[in-house]
């Protein structure tokens, strides 16, 4: 019988599989964040330019790493709990 063949072995084609897929995951939901903060800044207006400010701090706060982690922590929680819709 052949010896399956792995790219690093045996234990570390799995790591490296958790590894890809975490970093993927946590970009993605970076740029979804990005892309929230981009769409909220075109979309303000002039009048509203000191509401702006307070909320881009607080979406600058939101893509911090901290924040991407709690996300991924509960997209997988739900992932597990089997509910599929949102993720």
């Amino acid at each position: 019988m052949a010896q399956p063949a792995y790219l690093i072995s045996k234990i570390g084609d799995p790591l490296f599989a958790l590894g890809i897929g975490f970093t993927s995951a946590l970009l993605r939901i970076q740029r979804d964040r990005r892309d929230q903060l981009q769409q909220h800044r075109e979309s303000t207006t002039g009048q509203q330019q000191q509401q702006r400010q307070r909320w881009e701090a607080q979406d600058d706060a939101d893509a911090s790493m901290g924040r991407i982690m709690a996300t991924a922590g509960e997209r997988i929680r739900k992932l597990l709990r089997g509910e599929y819709r949102g993720l």
